[in-house]
């Protein structure tokens, strides 16, 4: 069975965003983490519900891990890695 595909033919348009509850808390949201980055989304949360968010706390911490700014260290902790040709612990018990 052939079929010719159309680009045209059958397509869906893409549709509006829609209005989240959190939207117009963002802008509280953004200016709390740019002074305070390690707020906890619980703390965030609290503070957009005074200013009279309706919403979840589930919609704020998936919103906070999201714009959140990242640290620049690295996972390892800026361990040192021995020098090339050292022997490693496995070798070394070895021994």
């Amino acid at each position: 069975m052939d079929r010719e595909l159309k680009a045209d033919a059958g397509g869906y348009a893409r549709r509006a965003p829609i209005e989240q509850k959190l939207d117009p808390f963002k802008g509280i949201v953004g200016a709390r983490l740019e002074v305070y980055p390690k707020l906890t989304a619980q703390r965030l949360y609290e503070e957009v519900r005074t200013a009279g968010y309706p919403g979840s706390y589930g919609s704020v911490r998936v919103y906070v891990h999201q714009v959140r700014p990242r640290e620049t260290t690295s996972r390892s902790g800026g361990t040192v890695r021995d020098a090339p040709g050292a022997p490693g612990p496995s070798e070394l018990r070895m021994l």
